[in-house]
């Protein structure tokens, strides 16, 4: 849903287009950058995937109903606020 895309977005654009480019300007140099690039992409890429795998058990569409249906109502009210605020 629209959440997802938003954290999607947020991720990437926070994450990536604004540090990266920062590292490597402060003596990182680029292959580090590249190191650091792909390191983080995977750690990206898992976390999503397991994020997947919990809305597919659960049935859930939001990490918010994920959580709420995995019988934890008050962590579902933190990750809506988490995210938000994140």
């Amino acid at each position: 849903g629209p959440q997802t895309v938003f954290n999607i977005v947020k991720n990437i654009v926070g994450e990536g287009m604004l540090s990266l480019p920062a590292g490597i300007a402060a003596g990182t140099g680029i292959l580090g950058g590249m190191v650091i690039a792909t390191f983080f992409c995977c750690l990206l890429g898992y976390t999503f995937l397991l994020m997947g795998r919990v809305c597919h058990a659960t049935g859930g569409e939001t990490h918010k109903a994920c959580a709420k249906k995995s019988g934890a109502p008050a962590l579902a009210q933190t990750m809506a606020i988490t995210l938000m605020l994140k």
